[in-house]
């Protein structure tokens, strides 16, 4: 589930309801944040700002920034309290790209080499994610 305000990506998604979501790395961190900030609407060569590299999807008509370690491939599924303002919308993913020096030897994404970030919207900052700290759906039968 993504919440959507009132942006240009917001008019396009109306075209076609394909989209891509691009996980934001340290490394592209001052161009995420850019493009986040700055409307299109407000400055249109806003994009060739962030000197992105952008293909098209294999499997929805939306772009991919090659940029980034790792790209889902998304369609609409609904969306939810849609107003002037926005609404929300619920996404299928019908593909992931992940740049292959990015998969661990299992052949699956290694979160761990990608450096991502994360918004911190209580200090209004972007936080690196670290390292495993346990084993999903597992370490918790310990209290069993």
């Amino acid at each position: 589930m993504i919440s959507m305000g009132n942006h240009v990506t917001t008019d396009n998604l109306k075209l076609g309801g394909e989209f891509t979501v691009a996980f934001a790395t340290k490394k592209t961190m001052v161009a995420s944040d850019f493009v986040g900030i700055v409307s299109a609407k407000n400055d249109p060569k806003k994009m060739e700002k962030t000197g992105w590299n952008i293909k098209k999807a294999t499997m929805v008509n939306a772009p991919v920034f090659t940029d980034f370690p790792m790209t889902m491939e998304c369609r609409i599924k609904e969306k939810n309290d849609e107003s002037e303002t926005g609404y929300y919308l619920v996404a299928e993913i019908v593909n992931i790209l992940v740049d292959e020096k990015y998969l661990a030897e299992d052949g699956n994404p290694d979160m761990e080499k990608m450096e991502l970030i994360v918004f911190d919207p209580i200090h209004h900052s972007y936080i690196q994610l670290g390292d495993k700290v346990g084993n999903a759906f597992s370490d918790g039968k310990a209290l069993k």
